[in-house]
């Protein structure tokens, strides 16, 4: 009888444990049918990650493996691009001052789903003094070997199609609304290798993302809309320069990407 009993007490410690950890719930538009059986799982699914420390890098397992190896190879930066811009590794702070609304939950593709989620200036916050409107995030799912949606991030099925060029160690991939100049990548090579030469630095290889606006920019973080003005910036722990010039020799971040960090930057890692 004292087994049961404290078999009993255990479960239910857990269950009260549980349902205080599920702390983060959502609103939905009325676009968001979670009558629907595919809607209803990308709800919970996303509900369950915003209660998963997504501020945090580490294997998230809502999210898809398959991109495990390359955001988490530096131990560095969360798996979600928009997380370590909009949480700031503070996810706890961030949500108290804004509400979650699901805008809309529905399939792009063969079995490819976004999740549109606006991050909106809770009210009831007395002393919130930030912007009513902070982002719209939109993060894709799809069904693993497993048939289990899994979320991911939304950058590499934005440019499967987009056009790359190789100029020596930097690749370059292209948003179709811009035109390659291929002279002025060899400026951004010449200029990496003259840096080399003068402060003894190693190449290593890289990309460099060439945008039109930072609109479009935003799109590669997962963000729809975002209240940042972010001309460019590098990803050194990924090795990726983003750029919303629409140019490819872009010295300022090229120097970002060719010299190490210091040690009292290590912790901030995009420029």
């Amino acid at each position: 009888m004292k087994q049961k009993l404290t078999f009993l007490i255990i479960i239910i410690s857990f269950l009260s444990f549980y349902i205080k950890a599920q702390t983060i719930k959502p609103n939905i538009s009325a676009r968001v049918d979670t009558t629907n059986n595919a809607v209803n799982k990308l709800y919970h699914l996303y509900v369950n990650y915003l209660n998963s420390k997504p501020d945090s890098c580490y294997s998230n397992p809502y999210w898809n493996e398959a991109e495990y190896p390359y955001y988490l190879k530096q131990n560095f930066l969360p798996i979600d691009r928009s997380a370590n811009a909009i949480f700031n590794q503070n996810f706890k702070r961030f949500i108290k001052y804004y509400k979650p609304t699901i805008l809309q939950i529905d399939s792009i593709d063969n079995n490819l789903y976004q999740i549109k989620t606006l991050f909106k200036s809770n009210a009831n916050i007395k002393d919130s003094v930030e912007e009513d409107v902070a982002y719209i995030t939109n993060l894709y799912a799809r069904k693993n070997k497993d048939g289990v949606f899994k979320l991911e991030n939304t950058i590499t099925e934005r440019t499967k199609d987009w056009k790359t060029y190789q100029e020596n160690f930097i690749t370059y991939i292209v948003n179709p609304q811009c035109k390659f100049d291929k002279i002025e990548a060899q400026k951004a090579v010449d200029f990496c290798n003259d840096l080399s030469r003068k402060f003894d630095l190693k190449i290593l290889p890289f990309k460099y993302y060439i945008l039109p606006n930072t609109d479009e920019f935003g799109k590669l973080l997962n963000f729809d809309y975002w209240t940042y003005y972010f001309g460019a910036q590098t990803n050194l722990p990924l090795r990726e320069i983003f750029t919303s010039y629409g140019n490819e020799n872009f010295p300022h971040e090229l120097v970002h990407m060719m010299f190490p960090l210091r040690k009292s930057a290590e912790k901030t890692p995009n420029n």
